[in-house]
């Protein structure tokens, strides 16, 4: 079976620990600290991107969609009369919950929790909505014989995260550096090319 990049992470890994002398980790131990870190790096970097569409039902302002780490931006239909704004803030959308908003058409949008909230609630069904979303890997856990799903420009941060799962410390630090360096080099990622092909996709509920 020909080595894919998680087998070369795993050995880096191996080597890294071994020079450090801390022999009592195990690859299944190493491999869980990668998976752990690449969930990392897509959620406090939004490292897996990819579009959807999400078509409203009338009344209903909460959408489940598994994986989803953020909405990153929307982009309505033409005739919307007011663009649609991406709030990620939690105290920003707590404020705005308490205001009381009327119309057809939602003014807000936030992702947490793997879940689209609206603000206020569509009130007309059929409306398509297009989506720039934030998301998990499909793959539950990293295996030997595969590829990580983030692109390999994150694989420095990826490596510097498992390490921070392992053994802590000092390597937190570096793991946080390691993720800023990662976001300042994809910070121009383009909107409308996934990452992934298996996230564009249709939200139909």
């Amino acid at each position: 079976m020909a080595f894919k990049r998680v087998d070369h992470l795993l050995d880096q890994i191996k080597r890294i620990l071994r020079g450090l002398d801390q022999r009592a980790f195990t690859p299944d131990d190493i491999l869980d600290a990668l998976t752990e870190s690449e969930r990392n790096l897509c959620r406090k970097g939004n490292a897996l991107r990819s579009e959807a569409e999400l078509t409203t039902l009338a009344g209903v302002a909460k959408y489940n969609v598994a994986g989803l780490v953020a909405v990153i931006a929307a982009r309505p239909p033409a005739r919307w009369s007011e663009p649609l704004t991406v709030v990620s803030n939690d105290g920003v959308w707590a404020d705005l919950k308490t205001r009381g908003f009327s119309g057809s058409f939602p003014l807000y949008i936030r992702g947490f929790a793997e879940t689209i909230h609206f603000l206020p609630a569509p009130s007309i069904a059929g409306e398509k909505v297009e989506l720039d979303l934030a998301h998990y890997p499909s793959s539950v856990r990293l295996e030997p014989g595969t590829d990580p799903e983030v692109t390999m420009g994150w694989e420095p941060a990826l490596k510097m995260g498992a390490l921070a799962e392992l053994l802590g410390g000092a390597y937190i630090e570096a793991a946080e550096r390691a993720l800023a360096l990662a976001v300042s080099q994809h910070s121009d990622v383009v909107k409308g090319v996934p990452q992934r092909d298996h996230w564009s996709r249709t939200l139909g509920f």
